[in-house]
């Protein structure tokens, strides 16, 4: 956790303590089962902005090696959790074609098979001062 601290420190220590439970779970580990693995079973689709603090990149990589046939989107320099019918364009185009008809990218772009470039950062809204307050003294 110390080492994720370091680079996404707004998430970190919360998900270490929402996690802590599976480090004592009573329960041996097990040989992870091969998923996907014939032509039967659709192909899964992936998700994952680059610096998503709650679940960290390299983890999105690992499920997709993991899940044989499996593609995975990126959203390049995107920081939220839940990026997809969210306004992004790219994003949703691929969403929308795999649940019309399981059309998945195919692509190379390193560990991905499609990229998406972020949307730019909100702005936020700005607002007179409410009444009786000093102003700018109120939070927008």
């Amino acid at each position: 956790t110390w080492e994720m601290y370091e680079r996404a420190p707004f998430l970190s220590w919360n998900n270490a303590w929402y996690n802590a439970p599976c480090a004592y779970w009573p329960v041996a580990s097990q040989r992870p089962e091969r998923i996907n693995s014939t032509s039967q079973v659709p192909p899964a689709l992936l998700f994952q902005a680059t610096d998503d603090a709650a679940t960290p990149y390299q983890g999105a990589v690992t499920v997709h090696r993991m899940l044989e046939r499996s593609s995975l989107v990126v959203e390049s320099g995107g920081g939220n959790h839940g990026i997809t019918l969210s306004g992004n364009a790219c994003l949703d185009r691929h969403l929308a074609a795999y649940l019309a008809d399981g059309t998945v990218p195919r692509g190379s772009h390193g560990d991905a098979d499609a990229v998406c470039a972020a949307q730019p950062d909100p702005k936020p809204l700005t607002s007179k001062a409410a009444p009786g307050t000093a102003r700018g003294s109120v939070l927008h």
